[in-house]
């Protein structure tokens, strides 16, 4: 993948995670939501207003291209084998769900701990 692909999935994943859209973005930074669109669309971000987005989401540049440089490493698809195990094992299921979805260590084990007084509640 290109360094420019990189950071801008790079990016789009930091906005997913705070839950910024391309328009909140683009009202944080002064932009208009069409020009912001079209920067990720391109993969093109000038310096200053990579600067500024960087700042809109709470990094900086350092963090950033560490960031990216984890990123590099992550993982695309999973071998059917993954998939069907992952499947066949609530608990797994469950964590990989939470995942995707960007929660956070602290939600994904508050989901599992309501899920454990659930199953003791259903037993009992």
């Amino acid at each position: 993948m290109k360094a420019s692909e990189l950071l801008t999935v790079t990016l789009k994943r930091l906005l997913k995670a705070q839950g910024l859209t391309y328009a909140a973005l683009a009202h944080r930074i002064g932009l208009s939501e069409a020009t912001v669109k079209r920067m990720f669309a391109r993969n093109n971000f000038d310096l200053q207003r990579l600067d500024l987005i960087v700042a809109a989401i709470g990094c900086d540049l350092p963090e950033l291209l560490r960031t990216i440089s984890r990123d590099e490493h992550l993982i695309e698809s999973l071998t059917w084998e993954q998939e069907a195990e992952i499947v066949n094992d609530h608990s797994l299921f469950t964590v990989a769900v939470c995942v995707l979805h960007l929660l956070s260590i602290e939600e994904i084990q508050s989901i599992r701990s309501e899920e454990h007084t659930s199953e003791l509640q259903s037993r009992g």
